[in-house]
């Protein structure tokens, strides 16, 4: 089950690296997001209590750089997707990009994170 809600930008936090990025993507995600009628929704699971972005970091990016506050986000259970609903999967990946991936994003975006979570910096 999914629920959809509205959320703050610098309370979504990437799932990738940075370095994956096409910066092509990020410009035509701008373009859609600037002629949608609809907003787009933002797919995101939860660990936590963090909202990790899923599916459509083009789209956070591009509403970032719109001016955009808060999204709708889809937060899907991530003990229905097998790799995904796995913990230490989860914080494994996190662990992995560390806080560089946030500091990444903050400068692509121009979401400025008030905390940076543990899960990204190692910390306990």
């Amino acid at each position: 089950m999914s629920v959809v809600e509205e959320i703050n930008l610098e309370n979504l936090y990437p799932l990738d690296s940075m370095e994956l990025l096409d910066p092509m993507q990020i410009e035509n995600a701008k373009k859609e997001v600037e002629n949608e009628k609809t907003e787009s929704i933002i797919s995101v699971i939860q660990y936590n209590g963090i909202h990790l972005i899923l599916e459509g970091i083009y789209k956070v990016i591009a509403y970032a750089r719109l001016g955009r506050a808060k999204i709708g986000v889809q937060v899907i259970d991530r003990k229905n997707l097998s790799f995904w609903s796995i913990d230490s999967n989860v914080s494994s990946q996190l662990k992995y990009l560390g806080k560089n991936a946030l500091y990444d994003f903050e400068a692509i975006s121009g979401i400025k994170y008030a905390v940076f979570p543990k899960e990204y910096t190692g910390d306990k």
